[in-house]
């Protein structure tokens, strides 16, 4: 292990290069990475007093992995995946790879025990759904005064079969296909990394799968159902949109 490799005895700190997303330059920038409690800021020099370029939220890491081995290159990536967003970093040796990504590792199982896993998507969910529900409410509420009639019988005619309905045939005759509702399909995406779910409300993604995307949440997530018919949470920075 060379010199400039400190030993995990306390908070994670060194010099990455990180890939820019925004800016009139995106690109690789030298950074100087620093953790302060449960986030992790990156700045231009390490000096004290200097201002922050950002920030990453400990809390909101999915995971952290090798992206591939580029030695050759004089290169050691690796990745940071938060729902929002993918943090592509670059270490300037194997022995600083292998300390970043096992003391992010272990700062992630930390958290987890500690019940901090998925705290950014129950309160993204939470204001979403708190959102949905007073939207509803209010279309309700405004059709029944409309219509004469109290919510709780449109809501307890819902529980009772409709009888009587016939069902739809094709031109030959036959029972038609049940058609997918697209009207509640936001957009169609392709999924960029593989995602384990680790909470039952996910979904786990492979490589190259097709799902549909109903509904975009804070916090980086998005309900989804695969070509399998599940349905589950998202990170929406693992997926590309489909036109």
């Amino acid at each position: 292990m060379t010199d400039s490799v400190r030993e995990l005895n306390g908070p994670l700190s060194g010099w990455l290069q990180k890939k820019g997303v925004e800016g009139l330059r995106p690109g690789w920038k030298r950074r100087w990475f620093e953790q302060e409690g449960n986030e992790i800021k990156y700045y231009v020099s390490k000096e004290k007093g200097s201002p922050s370029k950002g920030t990453i939220d400990l809390d909101k890491v999915i995971s952290v992995h090798f992206a591939g081995d580029q030695r050759g290159g004089g290169k050691w990536p690796f990745q940071l995946n938060t729902p929002g967003r993918v943090y592509h970093l670059m270490a300037e040796s194997e022995d600083l790879r292998q300390y970043w990504v096992n003391g992010l590792q272990t700062l992630l199982k930390r958290n987890a025990a500690g019940g901090q896993a998925g705290a950014s998507l129950d309160a993204s969910v939470a204001a979403d759904l708190r959102k949905q529900n007073d939207r509803l409410r209010r279309a309700l509420d405004a059709a029944c005064a409309q219509l004469g009639v109290t919510p709780e019988s449109i809501l307890s005619s819902l529980d009772k079969p409709a009888g009587g309905a016939k069902p739809k045939l094709d031109q030959a005759g036959a029972p038609a296909a049940e058609e997918e509702d697209e009207a509640e399909v936001l957009y169609r995406a392709q999924v960029l990394y593989e995602f384990k779910a680790t909470r039952e409300e996910q979904l786990d993604l492979k490589v190259g799968e097709i799902i549909s995307i109903l509904g975009n949440h804070e916090g980086g997530w998005a309900s989804a159902r695969n070509e399998q018919d599940m349905f589950g949470f998202v990170p929406s920075s693992y997926l590309t949109k489909l036109e």
